[in-house]
Parts: C-alpha cells; sequence; structure tokens
C-alpha cells in the first residue's frame, strides 16, 4: 500500500521447512528508519528473558544507522529478507533457550538519565502512534488492534503463553500499556 511518503509492505514469512509462518508489517516512511514488526502469530518468550534483538515495540532489529541499509536500497533486497533471517534465528533461540545467536550489533540498552528516559518515551509513543497507523491503514478500522498490537507488548514479566491455551494479560502490562496510549484516545477509537 503506498500513501504519499510512506509504503507499508503486508505479508508472510516462513523462515525454513518446519518453523512457524509469520505475518509482517514493514512501515517504510521517507526520511525515517522502517519499522518491521510481527503482527501474528503471538510471539513467545523464553523463561523471564526479555525478546532479544528487537527495538522498542519489540520492532525487529535488522540493521544499526546507515551502515547496512539506506531507503536508496529495495526493501524486497534487504528488509525481508533480513527479517526472514530474524524470524529463523527467532526459532533457535525459542528451541534452545540459549542466548541470540544471530549475528549483528545488538540495541544499546535504555537511557540512564531522566532528560534521554523522557526524550525516549516520547518517541515511543510517537512510534506506537505510527505503528498504530500503519496497522489500521493495512488491516482496517474494524481490526483488533489489541490483538494486533499484543507482541508490541510482549515484556518478559508478561505471561507467555502456549498455541492452546488463552490469553493471559497482566495487570501491571495493561496498565503500562494503557499510560502510553493516554492523550491519543484516537489510537484505539474505531470509527
Amino acid at each position: 500500500m503506498r500513501r504519499r511518503e510512506r509504503l507499508l509492505w503486508s505479508g508472510t514469512l516462513t523462515p525454513a521447512e518446519y518453523t512457524a509462518t509469520y505475518e509482517l508489517l514493514i512501515d517504510h516512511q521517507i526520511g525515517k528508519p522502517p519499522l518491521v514488526y510481527v503482527v501474528r502469530p503471538r510471539l513467545r518468550l523464553v523463561d523471564g528473558q526479555g525478546l532479544p534483538h528487537v527495538y522498542p515495540l519489540n520492532t525487529l532489529c535488522l540493521f544499526l544507522g546507515n551502515r547496512e541499509w539506506h531507503q536508496s536500497i529495495p526493501i524486497a533486497d534487504t528488509l525481508v529478507p533480513w527479517a526472514s533471517e530474524w524470524l529463523l534465528f527467532y526459532e533457535l533461540w525459542l528451541a534452545t533457550g540459549e542466548e541470540w545467536l544471530g549475528e549483528g550489533e545488538h540495541p544499546p540498552p535504555g537511557p540512564v538519565n531522566r532528560h534521554a528516559r523522557r526524550r525516549h518515551s516520547r518517541e515511543d509513543t510517537t512510534k506506537l502512534t505510527r505503528l498504530t497507523t500503519a496497522l489500521r491503514l493495512v488491516y482496517g478500522l474494524p481490526a483488533d488492534l489489541e490483538e494486533l498490537l499484543f507482541n508490541a507488548r510482549l515484556t518478559p514479566t508478561r505471561p507467555t503463553m502456549s498455541p492452546t491455551s488463552a490469553p493471559s494479560h497482566s495487570t501491571t502490562d495493561q496498565a503500562d500499556f494503557g499510560r502510553r496510549l493516554e492523550g491519543h484516545p484516537d489510537l484505539l477509537r474505531l470509527e
């Protein structure tokens, strides 16, 4: 889907023969780094570990800076195969429970001082708005945004679930997610 300065891609990837099939969303806007997000299935965590090798909202870390990727390079030649590789390493991480086996630099830890944390929080809110808008454009207004944003909210404190169990939502995680949406009531409003 193409809208002015924005290109949205939604598709499925199966990283290897015996792995799950994943539905991804790529949001590419001119002048901004692309967001690559796993929409479905619900991602799982390994015993108290956070999702490895991701940026805030669990968007995939596929490159760092402009050294490996630039907006003039087609996403089909870079982001899509890199996402498939990330998903393969995710499957290996789930199977072994060990450290991340993929190459590349990991995103730096969160900010240390109060000013940087506030700026980081504003950036996260902006990114959440961008992700929510992209999901609405691709899936339409009647889409269940709560379900589509499940992976963005996945944290080590949130209980993971088996594919056959009912969703388990931590009150703390829901409150934290709700606080991030405060001041943005239009994000979850269905028209």
